[in-house]
This record gives structure tokens, C-alpha cells and sequence, in this order.
């Protein structure tokens, strides 16, 4: 019978280990709160911003928004809703990345819209969205233009 060198696996293990550990907490500590500055800064606030304006400008409540939870964000017209998931970040090159996946509800018709993605520079914090209309205000206005003139649409 072959001799095994167990202290060379344990090595290994501990290595793996350690190496997990690491990323766990690099994830936890610097990723994930980026990545939630960016859903609610940088995406949430200018939703609200523009909400309220027009809400202002109307004279009325025409457009409600709210977050569901730390991943969901909702935005509602009369006949349409929009679901704003955020999807699980994944971290290449000291880059985060994720998706916001929209679920659009119009008169009781549900489909999907095109992803949005979310890409942060963990050393930089530099943000960049891969987003229709190029923009959060631009998707936003687009969004809320279907909205006034209530029908289906794509984004």
C-alpha cells in the first residue's frame, strides 16, 4: 500500500480554507456594501428624485415608489408596476458585478425586461451601469413616459 502524505492534504485544505475565508470577508465587508450604495444611491435615489418631481409638477400622486426590501425595489403607475430585483454580485478582477432584473406588470400582463447591470470598481468605487436609454434618468424617463401614456412596453 502506498504511504499518503496527510500533512501536505491538511496544507491544502487549510490553504483552501483560509483562501475562502478571505474572499467571504472581502465580499462582506468591502463588496456587498458598495453594491448596496450603488442599488440605493445610484439607482433607488435618482428614481425617487424624479418621482417626486413629476408627483410635484402634477399636482397628484401619479407614480409610487418603495423598496420592498434590501434587494427589491418597486415602482407603480395606475395600470403598471415595476419590479426592480437585484440579483447576487459576483466579484472578477477586483470588479463587482450585478443585475437588476425588472419585472414589468401592465393591466395584469407580466414580462421581463431587459437586465440592467451594476459594475463597481472595488479600489476605485468608480460605478457603471450597462443600461437601456444609457442612463438611470434617461431609463427612467422612458419608464415613466409609457407610464403616462399607458401602454405596453419594452425597455
Amino acid at each position: 500500500m502506498d504511504e499518503i502524505n496527510l500533512d501536505e492534504i491538511v496544507d491544502k485544505f487549510k490553504n483552501r480554507l483560509l483562501a475562502t475565508q478571505e474572499a467571504e470577508k472581502f465580499k462582506s465587508e468591502i463588496v456587498e456594501p458598495l453594491v448596496e450604495e450603488g442599488f440605493k444611491e445610484k439607482f433607488i435615489k435618482k428614481f425617487e428624485n424624479i418621482t417626486e418631481t413629476i408627483n410635484q409638477k402634477v399636482g397628484s400622486q401619479v407614480i409610487k415608489t418603495h423598496q420592498e426590501d434590501k434587494n427589491k425595489y418597486i415602482v407603480e403607475g395606475l395600470y403598471h408596476r415595476v419590479y426592480f430585483q437585484k440579483s447576487n454580485t459576483d466579484v472578477i478582477d477586483n470588479k463587482a458585478y450585478t443585475s437588476i432584473i425588472p419585472i414589468y406588470v401592465w393591466k395584469g400582463v407580466t414580462k421581463h425586461l431587459g437586465p440592467i447591470s451594476l459594475i463597481i470598481n472595488t479600489e476605485t468605487r468608480e460605478v457603471k451601469w450597462d443600461i437601456p436609454f444609457g442612463s438611470v434618468e434617461k431609463y427612467a424617463g422612458e419608464l415613466f413616459q409609457g407610464f403616462a401614456e399607458d401602454k405596453d412596453f419594452s425597455l
